[in-house]
């Protein structure tokens, strides 16, 4: 089931490479990008004990899966090479899915029930079930709404950050530029694949 080396029960991490913390529940909850697991961990209690399994695993439908998932697999709404984290101030996580290329929205995932947790919302993508999850897609090139998380077959390493006025900020890496998704396109039934509405390292979005 495991395509890792690491043994697999549900409280190791194998190259993690974000972090986050939901200040907006009590206790805090704490959330990992497990990310050579494909996997997100949760722990209800940031201050569990050393050593605790995860209390919640996303991206997976068990604690010993590790095998990338997302579009063009049996589950489109797994994760290959989760990275970056934030958790908006309604205690939404937000994971970078480097390698699908898209960011998903999880909607308080601790209120969710199901054998995988469910993305309500896609950045970088038109859709949760899209076939395939390019680079800039649909063309390649690059625009407001696209993202590039992997340059020919590596990953990139990127971050995603939320400002006080709700705005969501991304390292978009693959394409040398920084680029922020205004708040106003990340609320409740906002259609997917929203555009940035500023780019830093660029002159423009194309």
């Amino acid at each position: 089931i495991s395509g890792a080396p690491n043994l697999v029960e549900g409280r190791e991490l194998f190259g993690p490479q974000g972090i986050a913390v939901d200040t907006s529940a009590t206790p805090p909850i704490l959330y990992v990008a497990d990310t050579f697991n494909n996997r997100v961990l949760a722990w209800r209690d940031a201050k569990a004990a050393n050593g605790s399994p995860a209390d919640l695993v996303i991206g997976q439908r068990d604690r010993v899966s590790t095998t990338p998932l997302g579009p063009g697999t049996s589950t489109t709404v797994g994760l290959s090479s989760p990275a970056g984290l934030a958790v908006d101030r309604n205690g939404n996580l937000y994971v970078v899915d480097a390698g699908n290329n898209r960011i998903l929205r999880f909607g308080r995932p601790f209120n969710q029930t199901g054998d995988i947790i469910q993305p309500d919302f896609v950045i970088g993508q038109t859709s949760l079930n899209w076939p395939a999850a390019n680079a800039n897609d649909p063309n390649g090139n690059p625009t407001a709404s696209t993202i590039a998380t992997i340059v020919g077959n590596a990953i990139q390493r990127v971050e995603v950050t939320f400002d006080s006025q709700g705005n969501l900020w991304f390292a978009d890496a693959g394409n040398g530029r920084i680029l922020r998704y205004p708040a106003a396109s990340l609320a409740p039934g906002s259609p997917n694949g929203p555009a940035a509405d500023r780019v830093i390292g660029q002159p423009d979005f194309v």
